[in-house]
């Protein structure tokens, strides 16, 4: 039974380890940052009472080349429903990188109610 309990958690540090391992996100490529900032533009349409808005948006590339936002993170409430508009479902170009790899992009964008 010691056997078997030992087997076992040795089972789950091991599962646990891999899968945490796929979770890491890392920087796209610059030609894929570059695609995406083209699809959000340069300026922060979004009301804001600072000189800039900052958001880092976590997404993955799909088998069908299309940008899944996973999450957004941003003091602006509205940076959300904005960033996913622009960017949800939005085909990329032939992948240089990993389908289904985690990515997260910081951004900041120009306010353009200056």
């Amino acid at each position: 039974m010691k056997k078997l309990n030992v087997f076992i958690i040795a089972f789950m540090v091991f599962v646990m380890t891999a899968t945490a391992e796929n979770l890491k996100p890392v920087k796209p490529t610059d030609q894929l940052r570059t695609e995406m900032i083209d699809l959000i533009g340069t300026t922060c349409p979004l009301e804001y009472n600072v000189k800039d808005c900052r958001a880092t948006i976590f997404f993955t590339i799909n088998s069908n080349d299309e940008i899944e936002i996973l999450n957004i993170i941003s003091k602006n409430k509205n940076a959300k429903p904005y960033f996913t508009k622009k960017l949800s479902n939005k085909k990329v170009s032939r992948p240089p990188y990993d389908v289904d790899q985690i990515y997260f992009l910081p951004v900041r964008l120009v306010n353009g109610y200056s």
